[in-house]
């Protein structure tokens, strides 16, 4: 999974796929597969297949509980039929899948950039398909029920009316390409001339309350959390998600960031928020756009990084491949991607390198499917970019107060490492206004862990731990309390 900094929405979700087929081969118990006869994939044009129309929801059993998966066939007049993909115990959603074939009552369908397809049959009488996910020589069954809505788990931290402050619907404008954000901010009930922060998501399409992995909400425990400590809240749908319209499958970490500058000119406008104390929050990729904000816009009054990158990227994407391991992907997967790395990193041409990337993954073991795809993820103008990335670079631009957070098993970014970045990047431009906190048992999603592994986030719980939101809530409140308004 990916959840640092990068362009495209659809190569984050990319990333979360593979780590989901690694689990694949390493936890599901796996009975060999029969003998696939050749697939026909050509769409039917056929009124039948409109049967299939809808949502259909099953639930895997893989490793130590049970995955969510949702697909969706959706109808419209330039596609005809498709079908997207969700798994939200995984974070992953809109996922478009390939190769959609529908015969009889017979669907199959193929995950982007693997050669991970489903194939299931409905029942003659009842909504139900009974099928199979299959990848290379492993099966799993994959049973899939038709849905009205998508089943979501009750988190007790999940706060729910009546709140005890405001809460209003917003709607702001970025004026540098039109995109118009939804958004909800919420505020105390009384006094006036609030602090206020808004909250920056991670990598990938999100919404506002940045839900995923099992039906937890993070960013509205955190919003519920800040706004009853006397802080003003904003967050907000990416482009492209829920009511914000754009497109996040094209947008850069530079457009995200025009969206919440955006959002910071909303909040200057308001009557009872404090134009001089208004900060970001920003969670994983978050931390990279409000470290951009904060040096472009000199009025922020704070930034706070929850897991954001501050070290070198590639640094960043080396442990992840570490990790890889250690959750029990296959050596020679892991040493592609090393090999591969470092081949985006050292040469400057970009047919240079989709060139040496040819080379490496058409003499690979993978499926023909996937060899031309890796070409096409490792190659891809965001994967460039976050590789040659180095955060310091926007860092070393920011001129307000810094907290920077780190959970010590974190899965994607070395928390004490990246702690020690942000020290020495600020003590070189001269910003002694910064606090560093590492938690010794939070992942990166900051839930108390045992062992920071990405298949337990949906089994914990907790959504996020009340020692992080604590933290962060009284350090705004003593930052802000030291300026003086003009």
């Amino acid at each position: 999974m990916r959840n640092w900094p990068g362009k495209n929405g659809a190569d984050k979700n990319m990333n979360l796929i593979v780590v989901g087929l690694l689990w694949f081969g390493v936890l599901s118990g796996l009975a060999p597969a029969q003998e696939q006869k050749a697939i026909d994939l050509k769409p039917s044009t056929q009124a039948g297949p409109r049967i299939f129309l809808g949502l259909w929801e099953g639930f895997l059993e893989m490793g130590r509980g049970k995955v969510q998966f949702v697909f969706e066939i959706r109808e419209n007049n330039e596609k005809g039929l498709f079908c997207l993909i969700q798994a939200p115990t995984l974070g992953i959603s809109g996922i478009e899948a390939q190769e959609l074939s529908i015969s009889g009552k017979t669907i199959k369908f193929t995950f982007p950039m693997v050669n991970f397809k489903f194939e299931g049959v409905l029942s003659d009488d009842r909504p139900e398909i009974e099928g199979a996910f299959i990848m290379r020589n492993s099966k799993i069954a994959a049973p899939f029920k038709k849905v009205d809505s998508i089943t979501t788990v009750k988190r007790r931290q999940t706060p729910t009316p009546p709140y005890p402050y405001e809460e209003s619907d917003v709607r702001f404008l970025n004026n540098r390409d039109g995109t118009e954000l939804a958004g909800t901010l919420t505020y105390p009930k009384d006094g006036k001339a609030f602090p206020a922060v808004i909250l920056l998501s991670g990598a990938g399409p999100q919404d506002r309350n940045e839900e995923g992995f099992g039906g937890h909400r993070f960013f509205q425990v955190l919003a519920d959390d800040l706004t009853k400590r006397g802080i003003a809240v904003l967050r907000y749908d990416d482009r492209g998600c829920g009511k914000s319209t754009g497109n996040n499958e094209t947008a850069t970490v530079f457009d995200f960031a025009g969206d919440a500058e955006s959002g910071l000119d909303l909040l200057r406008t308001l009557p009872f928020i404090d134009r001089e104390k208004i900060g970001f929050i920003g969670h994983s990729e978050g931390g990279l756009i409000a470290q951009i904000i904060a040096g472009n816009r000199r009025e922020t009054a704070f930034i706070v990084l929850m897991a954001g990158p501050i070290m070198p990227q590639v640094d960043i994407l080396k442990y992840q491949n570490r990790g890889a391991v250690q959750r029990g992907a296959g050596p020679d997967m892991v040493a592609l991607s090393d090999r591969a790395l470092e081949i985006v990193f050292r040469e400057e041409d970009v047919n240079a390198i989709r060139t040496k990337l040819t080379s490496l993954f058409m003499n690979a073991n993978l499926p023909p499917e996937a060899k031309k795809s890796m070409v096409e993820y490792w190659g891809s103008p965001d994967m460039i970019f976050i590789v040659k990335t180095n955060p310091a670079d926007y860092l070393a631009k920011v001129k307000c107060p810094v907290l920077a957070l780190g959970g010590a098993r974190d899965a994607h970014i070395p928390a004490r490492e990246n702690l020690e970045a942000l020290k020495r990047i600020m003590t070189k431009i001269g910003n002694s206004d910064y606090e560093t906190v590492e938690f010794p048992d939070m992942n990166h999603l900051f839930q108390t862990t045992k062992n920071g592994a990405i298949s337990e986030y949906p089994l914990l719980e907790e959504t996020m731990s009340p020692v992080a939101m604590k933290t962060i809530g009284e350090w705004v409140l003593k930052t802000v309390s030291k300026k003086k308004r003009p």
